[in-house]
């Protein structure tokens, strides 16, 4: 009978441990995505100043950006900076991606077909321990 009460406890203690270690590691990777995002906005930050006024635009927006390792959220192999195709706030962020939303003047997407400048921007990730969405907008807000 006390061989299982000390089991059962030993049990119990793995397994808080286990739950433990676990947010420990998913608010670990928050913290990297967390600090990727804000290197991302300080170099397109850096990019409005050199280009008068422009955040780059979707399809400059990989380019702009020389360290990629940058562009990949924790655990992902390739570039995962994606940009939504319209101005409304994105709901398909996962934990897998960064989205880059460059706007114009008007609030429509800053696309590479865009006339005029990128007069702002917002970036989105997803939190692991959470799943809320995180939102970082540019220093302009035309």
């Amino acid at each position: 009978m006390s061989v299982l009460v000390i089991i059962s406890i030993l049990i119990g203690v793995g397994i808080m441990i286990d739950r433990s270690t676990k947010y420990t590691y998913r608010s670990a990777r928050d913290s990297e995505r967390a600090a990727d995002v804000e290197s991302l906005a300080m170099i397109f930050e850096s990019y409005y100043r050199r280009n008068v006024g422009s955040y780059p635009k979707t399809t400059q927006a990989v380019a702009a950006v020389s360290n990629t390792e940058l562009l990949r959220p924790p655990g992902v192999t390739v570039n995962s900076l994606v940009s939504p195709t319209t101005g409304a706030v994105p709901t398909n962020v996962t934990i897998k991606q960064y989205s880059y939303q460059p706007l114009q003047a008007d609030g429509s997407i800053c696309s590479g077909t865009a006339p005029g400048p990128c007069v702002r921007f917002f970036l989105y990730y997803v939190q692991e321990t959470d799943g809320q969405m995180v939102t970082l907008e540019s220093s302009h807000q035309q």
